[in-house]
């Protein structure tokens, strides 16, 4: 696509190091800022996962939350899509209810609910100013989970555990 004249760059944005999670986001935050500044009336298109994307504060389950990456970028020029699957699996790394370390996150294939009524493929605008995504993305299918082609983190191991 370079070679094309399609896109100008492609970025690694992914903090190598911070102490919490709203640290994380912040730094991807930056990185993104950082990446865009150049040119400023380029479109810079960022793929995250749909925590990341989010333009509303996050709610840990222990009742924290903190403030996800898109939050944190300029609101008038930030658009995000929250993708919609009607089910399937997903690939997601978790951390075991009474598991106090990273070292035993569990990665595997783990269920995602499907909806009373299936989705039609499309996109929807969300009308809400306070809505977490500027839109949905309605897959219109199922997921489905696939390992990632990189090899599992050190400290983490394959699961096929549920929730």
């Amino acid at each position: 696509m370079k070679k094309a004249g399609q896109i100008d760059r492609v970025i690694a944005f992914q903090p190598t190091n911070s102490s919490s999670a709203a640290e994380y986001e912040s730094q991807m935050a930056k990185n993104i800022e950082a990446a865009a500044a150049p040119s400023p009336h380029t479109l810079t298109l960022v793929l995250v996962g749909n925590v990341h994307a989010q333009m509303t504060k996050f709610t840990l389950p222990n009742g924290g939350n903190y403030l996800p990456m898109a939050a944190l970028l300029p609101r008038q020029q930030t658009m995000t899509l929250n993708m919609v699957d009607n089910g399937g699996s997903a690939w997601e790394c978790i951390m075991p209810v009474g598991a106090t370390t990273a070292k035993q996150i569990e990665c595997g294939p783990q269920p995602l609910p499907s909806p009373a009524s299936p989705y039609r493929r499309g996109i929807v605008a969300n009308t809400d100013t306070d809505a977490s995504y500027t839109a949905n993305l309605y897959l219109g299918t199922k997921a489905s989970s696939s390992a990632p082609a990189v090899p599992v983190a050190a400290g983490q191991r394959q699961s096929a555990n549920t929730r």
